[in-house]
């Protein structure tokens, strides 16, 4: 109806059609597969896109967009020019925040939110640079102590009627109480708060130790921060890295089968992605030391974060 770009559509989760665009509609620079529309098995209508700057854009904004007045026209009612009141905002200042816990969370937020997320379910999620990482190291901590220290720079260059209440603030900040209530508050910013479901969403990606790559057509890109991805496999990508011994081995244990063997790297090249389209489970079978344990620990090694016994 909208003749949306649809660049491949897949399985979704519970009987649901994932149809991931070529490109947004609500921006041209997010191309596949950050945006997509999902089709529930009741037929209901779900728009996603990764992009922060896309959040709240739902079905419901979507269809406005294509059809302007589309729900005044189903309500049996026309807007009459009314403006819509400004929704408040909970983005920290651009020059500077209050003397307080919450200025101090909007404080964090400002040096480290790109880095930081929050699940309910999981705590804090740091950016490792590949994928978000769950924090067991006390990272949101050692980064809640530097935006406290950091306020004694902001006081430094601070007009000078604000400078002795910004010091003054800097030293009660670095209590323990305070550390920990900076960083409370900071859990429910919108650009930080997440929930589990968010992550995770694309079966034809793969991190690898260098690069994102996408399994469905080979192409190659760096990670990327708004694919919300929680796993890598930790093994560089090279396209042209030869393997002759893992090929030797396949050719011993199959006997030099070559439409096993042809067989047998499908299926490993399946088990890179997330998708069950396929409704197929593999098993190993064969007497002892004929190569099972090594295959399956080799795709282990492979996988990374990805594999699961």
């Amino acid at each position: 109806q909208y003749h949306l770009d649809v660049a491949y559509e897949k399985p979704g989760k519970d009987g649901a059609t994932v149809y991931t665009l070529n490109v947004c509609p609500f921006n041209a620079d997010h191309v596949v597969p950050d945006a997509c529309v999902i089709q529930m098995r009741s037929g209901a209508l779900v728009f996603k896109c990764l992009h922060n700057s896309c959040h709240g854009n739902d079905w419901r904004a979507l269809r406005e967009k294509m059809e302007p007045g589309v729900y005044e026209r189903r309500n049996g009612t026309k807007p009459h020019g009314a403006t819509k009141a400004a929704e408040p905002t909970d983005q920290p200042s651009a020059t500077h925040e209050f003397c307080t816990d919450l200025g101090n969370a909007r404080r964090l937020i400002r040096q480290h939110g790109e880095d930081i997320r929050y699940v309910e379910e999981w705590g804090w999620l740091i950016w490792n640079g590949l994928c978000w990482e769950i924090d067991r190291t006390g990272e949101i901590e050692r980064r809640a102590k530097q935006t406290v220290l950091s306020i004694y720079q902001e006081a430094a260059s601070a007009p000078e009627h604000r400078r002795e209440a910004l010091a003054k603030h800097a030293i009660k900040s670095q209590a323990a109480a305070r550390i920990a209530a900076t960083i409370s508050l900071a859990e429910s910013e919108r650009t930080i708060r997440l929930v589990a479901s968010d992550f995770d969403m694309h079966d034809w990606l793969l991190t690898c130790a260098n690069v994102t790559l996408y399994l469905g057509s080979g192409v190659v890109t760096q990670a990327y921060r708004r694919h919300v991805l929680t796993r890598a496999s930790g093994v560089a990508y090279d396209p042209d890295a030869p393997c002759p011994l893992f090929l030797s081995f396949l050719a011993r244990i199959f006997d030099d089968n070559d439409a096993l063997i042809a067989y047998v790297q499908r299926v490993m090249g399946y088990a890179l992605t997330g998708s069950t389209g396929a409704q197929c489970m593999f098993v190993l079978y064969g007497s002892g030391a004929n190569g099972k344990s090594v295959l399956l620990n080799t795709l282990r090694a492979l996988l990374g974060d990805y594999a699961r016994n």
